[in-house]
């Protein structure tokens, strides 16, 4: 909530737990705190793609979590007990879910440290039939729904291989297969085809498979006594990266090499990467499975983690005397905490990162046409994002100003991955703002302004010096220099990026200029701040040529909901005094599941269409709250000394009689009407 000056707000609080009677009605119950346990929480909500399903749970302390599955045209709901961790199909037909051990069984099993068992659990939404497995790590869904991947947790969690069962269940006709010894597995995107690798007891049968769903043939991509790591499909599905190694004996750190393969017609064409074999791979570093894999968009590169190697630590339990025999006396060992004023970090916060520090990778590149590696990152520039092309860097290097008490500021390096080359763009800069999805442009906050920095280029320019609008955020009170609203999203047409200010959004040219209003200016004329709601998990891009959801808030009237912006008009959907979650669409029609609150009313969850005129309620978490005395909200008005407008909120239970005095709670907190 932000308001027009950072002065305090009042929130005022009277207490429920009065003597006094309600005038009408029927008297009700005083809430005790005994009575608190019988509330309960909705979690898990969903909708399937084509929204005739929505999931929700409702969970309650001290209680089995209840997980339904409720059909949105009708009054159908399957009831799971247990059921938490919900999964539809994209072709709506099937649920899964695992199913979770009695509350009181758990409690004992972790209290006698032993594991907790679970099962997974698949539902057919048509007939209700079901299928249940036990001791279930992990379970997902083909594309397309033909396949569908449970994995069995480890029998023996001393056991140092990884592998465990692996089934598949064929949708069509129920039918099952087992693969043994799976320690990893992914489907593509498209579905077309399951990756697995494997890692067994005797090592034997160690590798990388693949699987087609269509016809069900398997075949090993590479195989030996080896260990099979971070295998990783890029954004398409049409090329795999795992990394194959081992354990050396005196050395901490397995030494892995890069296998990458590409599906073709003819099947897949492999690529072997080795570093012992490379004349330009970093001297005394590993290929760390430590880090994650991927590919850049066209699969010509892929990023990976390095590591510096070690000799083997010595075993700390063992005793001996000065000429390296075993003594078998008893040897205090020191804890001695040593810390240098040049160190990065206090003694306190290394302590706190000990793990992270002890397992950080840096970031390497190997362009595949030429075979080329190249480190990116360093123990001084530290993080770096890449672009999704691959073909950039930008990184960022701290070194120079870690500080307790400072603003964070870091030099900004653009690393050109297929040289490795790195070159310093701004020094000691303060905030960034990402990269664009075309991979073209890099902006960042310099002063009041938004600048870009064209990566091709190598040009930076002050974006919105002629835009007509202040972007800054007068509102924040934090430490530090002023900073902006923030990048809502950048356009499909690639020539803007849509920026937030207090109230409206608005179109920023990228070739400069003045900044459009896309709302019009509705958002500062009736102080409504305007949020876009982005429908679609995979977008990237804001496409202002169909219509988009925007959230809706009053600044003082504390009113919400929602508008559609199409064609540079904005329409108001629903506009009222009650507060709304963002809304879950499904994919693939015109329905969406949100929650509806406000001082009286829990938040429940209802379903509709996008213009949000006739919402159907899917959930009654807690009637019994009709049983109770509750209150209401008054929002107020008032300056402070400074004569600066605030608002507070005062809370009046129900029972209250005009004149009448009672016991207050008053909170105070700069910014907490909203509340």
């Amino acid at each position: 909530m932000h308001f027009k000056s950072s002065s305090l707000s009042l929130l005022l609080a009277l207490v429920f737990a009065t003597g006094a009677v309600a005038q009408n009605g029927p008297e009700k119950k005083i809430l005790t705190i005994d009575d608190y346990r019988s509330w309960r929480s909705v979690g898990s909500t969903s909708i399937s793609d084509d929204g005739t399903w929505v999931t929700y749970a409702y969970s309650q302390r001290e209680k089995d979590t209840i997980l339904r599955v409720a059909h949105t045209q009708s009054d159908k709901v399957h009831e799971v007990p247990r059921g938490s961790r919900p999964q539809l199909s994209d072709d709506s037909k099937w649920i899964a879910y695992v199913l979770t051990s009695p509350v009181k069984e758990a409690e004992k099993l972790r209290a006698a440290n032993k594991p907790v068992i679970n099962q997974a659990e698949l539902l057919n939404l048509e007939t209700g039939d079901k299928k249940t497995w036990d001791n279930v790590a992990s379970f997902t869904f083909s594309k397309g729904s033909k396949l569908f991947a449970i994995k069995r947790n480890k029998s023996d969690r001393d056991a140092k291989h990884d592998g465990t069962d692996l089934i598949l269940c064929h949708l069509n006709d129920g039918t099952e297969e087992l693969l043994g010894s799976v320690s990893a597995f992914s489907f593509n995107k498209p579905g077309s085809h399951l990756a697995y690798t494997v890692s067994a007891a005797d090592k034997n049968g160690n590798g990388i498979y693949l699987l087609d769903a269509a016809t069900g043939m398997r075949r090993p991509l590479d195989n030996g006594k080896m260990d099979f790591a971070r295998m990783a499909w890029d954004e398409e599905g049409t090329a795999l990266v795992v990394l194959k190694g081992e354990e050396q004996e005196k050395l901490e750190h397995r030494v892995n090499s890069l296998l990458v393969f590409h599906m073709g017609e003819e099947g897949p064409t492999r690529t072997e990467y080795d570093p012992t074999d490379a004349f330009d791979f970093p001297k005394e570093k590993v290929i760390s499975e430590l880090g994650g894999v991927s590919f850049n968009e066209d699969a010509t590169k892929v990023f990976f983690a390095l590591k510096s190697q070690e000799a083997k630590a010595s075993d700390a339990g063992e005793e001996t005397n000065g000429s390296g025999a075993d003594s078998g006396a008893h040897v205090d060992v020191a804890n001695v905490d040593i810390w240098h004023w040049r160190d990065r970090d206090l003694q306190s916060v290394q302590q706190q990162r000990v793990n992270s520090e002890r397992n950080r990778t840096y970031r390497a590149v190997l362009n595949l046409d030429s075979k080329r590696c190249f480190q990116l990152t360093d123990e001084k520039m530290r993080n770096i994002s890449i672009t999704r092309d691959g073909q950039w860097g930008i990184g960022q290097d701290d070194h120079l100003y870690v500080s307790d008490w400072k603003e964070q500021r870091n030099d900004i390096y653009v690393v050109e991955t297929a040289t490795g080359e790195r070159t310093m763009i701004l020094e000691a800069q303060g905030r960034t703002m990402g990269l664009s999805p075309d991979s073209q442009s890099f902006l960042y906050w310099n002063g009041e302004d938004i600048w870009v920095y064209e990566l091709a280029a190598d040009a930076h320019r002050n974006l919105t010096e002629g835009s007509g609008v202040s972007f800054v955020n007068e509102q924040e009170d934090h430490f530090g220099s002023p900073r902006p609203y923030g990048v809502t999203g950048w356009t499909a047409d690639g020539r803007g990026v849509v920026l937030s200010h207090q109230y409206d959004l608005y179109l920023q040219p990228l070739a400069g200029g003045a900044a459009i209003n896309l709302t019009n200016g509705v958002g500062t004329n009736n102080e409504i701040r305007f949020r876009y709601i982005r429908t679609d998990s995979e977008e990237r891009f804001i496409d202002l040529e169909q219509p988009i959801l925007l959230s809706a808030y009053g600044q003082w009237t504390k009113n919400a909901g929602f508008y559609s912006l199409q064609n540079g008009r904005l329409t108001e959907l629903i506009y009222t005094n009650k507060s709304f979650s963002n809304p879950n669409v499904a994919k693939n029609a015109n329905l969406a599941v949100y929650s509806i609150q406000s001082f009286r009313d829990f938040p429940d969850y209802y379903v509709s269409d996008l213009t949000f005129s006739v919402p159907k309620k899917i959930t009654d978490a807690n009637p019994q709250q009709l049983e109770y005395r509750w209150g209401r909200r008054i929002l107020f008005d008032y300056t402070n000394k400074d004569g600066v407008p605030l608002q507070g909120t005062l809370a009046i239970p129900d029972s209250y009689q005009e004149g009448q005095k009672l016991p207050m709670i008053v909170n105070f907190y700069e910014k907490n009407s909203q509340n």
